[in-house]
C-alpha cells in the first residue's frame, strides 16, 4: 500500500509537471480566475476590475476561492498542491467506488483523469468532486447525504451546469429506497442541502444587479458560440468567443457575458433555433457524435519545449493542414520541438479508441440499468452528453466521466482473463 501510493504521488507530480504549460483555459485562468481572486484579497469584492461591473455574474466564484491562498501569499503553485491531492485521493475513492486491488498497471489508464486535473481550470476540481459525492449517495444514512449535499453544492458554485445532475441525483435517492418515507427525506434532504449552498452566489447577485441569479451569465454566450460547431452551418457561426461578443456589440451592448449580453443572445438563439431547426438537430448529433469519437485531453507536455505564443500559432497553422500532411508540417519543427509533440498527440489519439471502448460497452450492458452503481453512472453519463450534444462539445469535458466508464468496465468484466490479470496479477498491491 505504502509503496503503491509513492509510486501514485510520483506519477500524478510527474504528469503536473510536464503539463505545467498547458495551453487550455490558461488565458481564462490568469485574465478572469486569478485577478477575481485577487480583488477578493485587495479591495474585498469577487470582481475583475478590467472588465467593471458586467462580469459580477461571471464566472463561478468557486474556483476563485481555491486559488485565495495563492493570492494571499503570492505564490502561482498553491493550487496546483492542492489539485495534486484532489488527485491522489480522488484515485483513493475509485478505488473504493470500484472495489478494486490497486494495480501499478491502471497508472497509465489514470492518465486522462491526472491530465485534466494538472489544468488550472473549474473542471479539474469538478472532476475530482464527483467522485465522492459518488460514494456518499449510495449510502442511505444521514451523514452521508449531509455530506454528499455539502460537496454538490460546493461543486455548483464551481461548474454551474451540474445543477442538473444535482436534480438527477435527487430522483436517484428517490428510486434507491425500498422505504417511502425513507426515499422523500433522503431525496428532499440531499437537494436542498446542495442548493442552500448557492444561495450566497444568488444573493450577492441579487445585490448587484437586481436579479436573483444561480448560475453564471454565460451560458447563452456559450450557446451562441457553440450552434457554430456545426460545420458550414446556415447559421454564419464560427465556434469562437468573438462571435458572441460581436453579436452583443452590433446591439449596443458591451459585454456578452453581462445579464444584458445573456437577455440578448438568449432571444437570438431561440430565433435562429426556431427558424432553422433541423440544422439545430444536426448540430447536435454532430456534437453527440463527437463526444464518442473525439477522445479525451491527456495533456499538452510539448508545451515544456515551446512557448505558448508560439504553440498558439503553431497550432493554428497545423489546423489548416489535412490529414497525414500534419506530421509532414510538424516535423518541420526542430526535432526539439517536434518529437514531443508527435508523441503528445499519439497519446492522444489512443484516447479515441478507449474512450469509445469504454463508452459503447456501458451502453450495451444497460440492462444493468437496475443496479445502483450502473444507474448511478448512468445518470452522469447522461447529463453529459446532454450538455455536449445540446449546447458545447469539448473533449476535455469527457474527462468528467472517464474514471466512472472506466471502473465500470473493470469491475463488470470480472470474469474475463484480461481483467483477472489486471486485478490479480503481481502488479497488484
Amino acid at each position: 500500500m505504502k509503496q503503491f501510493n509513492t509510486v501514485l504521488i510520483s506519477f500524478i507530480t510527474l504528469i503536473f509537471i510536464l503539463n505545467i504549460n498547458h495551453t487550455i483555459q490558461q488565458g481564462t485562468f490568469y485574465d478572469v480566475i486569478k485577478p477575481a481572486s485577487d480583488n477578493m484579497i485587495s479591495i474585498g469584492e469577487y470582481q475583475y476590475y478590467h472588465f467593471s461591473d458586467e462580469f459580477k455574474t461571471y464566472p463561478m466564484w468557486g474556483y476563485s476561492f481555491l486559488n485565495l491562498p495563492d493570492s494571499i501569499l503570492s505564490s502561482k503553485f498553491l493550487i496546483l498542491f492542492f489539485q495534486v491531492l484532489f488527485t491522489f485521493f480522488g484515485l483513493h475513492y475509485f478505488y473504493k467506488i470500484f472495489d478494486l486491488k490497486q494495480s501499478y498497471l491502471h497508472l497509465l489508464f489514470f492518465l486522462p483523469f491526472i491530465a485534466l486535473l494538472s489544468t488550472k481550470m473549474p473542471d479539474s476540481p469538478s472532476a475530482f468532486l464527483i467522485l465522492p459525492i459518488f460514494y456518499y449517495l449510495r449510502e442511505l444514512n444521514l451523514k452521508s447525504i449531509v455530506v454528499a449535499g455539502v460537496l454538490s453544492g460546493v461543486l455548483i458554485n464551481i461548474r454551474s451546469e451540474y445543477q442538473i445532475l444535482i436534480i438527477f441525483f435527487g430522483i436517484f435517492l428517490l428510486l434507491k429506497s425500498s422505504k417511502f418515507s425513507e426515499k422523500i427525506i433522503c431525496s428532499i434532504l440531499y437537494v436542498l442541502i446542495s442548493f442552500i449552498l448557492i444561495i450566497p452566489w444568488g444573493l450577492r447577485s441579487y445585490n448587484n444587479t437586481g436579479k436573483f441569479i444561480t448560475g453564471s451569465t454565460n451560458g447563452m454566450a456559450v450557446m451562441y458560440n457553440c450552434l457554430g460547431q456545426l460545420p458550414n452551418n446556415k447559421w454564419g457561426i464560427t465556434a469562437l468567443d468573438s462571435s458572441a461578443f460581436g453579436y452583443v456589440k452590433s446591439k449596443s451592448i458591451k459585454s456578452a457575458y453581462s445579464i444584458e449580453g445573456e437577455a440578448a443572445l438568449k432571444e437570438e438563439v431561440i430565433t435562429l433555433i426556431s427558424d432553422e431547426p433541423f440544422e439545430y438537430v444536426k448540430k447536435s448529433i454532430y456534437n453527440f457524435s463527437s463526444a464518442f469519437l473525439g477522445g479525451l485531453y491527456t495533456g499538452e507536455y510539448s508545451t515544456l519545449f515551446m512557448d505558448y505564443g508560439y504553440r498558439y500559432e503553431f497550432e493554428k497553422e497545423l489546423n489548416l493542414v489535412k490529414g497525414f500532411g500534419k506530421v509532414a508540417f510538424i516535423m518541420e519543427l526542430p526535432i526539439t520541438k517536434s518529437i514531443p509533440f508527435l508523441i503528445e498527440k499519439f497519446i492522444r489519439l489512443l484516447s479515441i479508441p478507449l474512450f469509445l471502448f469504454l463508452l459503447l460497452y456501458f451502453f450495451y450492458n444497460i440492462k444493468q440499468i437496475g443496479n445502483s452503481n450502473y444507474l448511478l453512472i448512468f445518470m452522469i453519463v447522461i447529463q453529459k452528453l446532454i450538455i455536449v450534444s445540446l449546447i458545447q462539445y469539448e473533449y476535455r469535458h469527457l474527462n468528467f466521466i472517464y474514471l466512472f466508464l472506466l471502473g465500470y468496465f473493470l469491475i463488470s468484466s470480472d470474469k474475463t482473463k484480461i481483467f483477472r490479470y489486471f486485478r490479480n496479477s503481481k502488479y497488484s498491491t
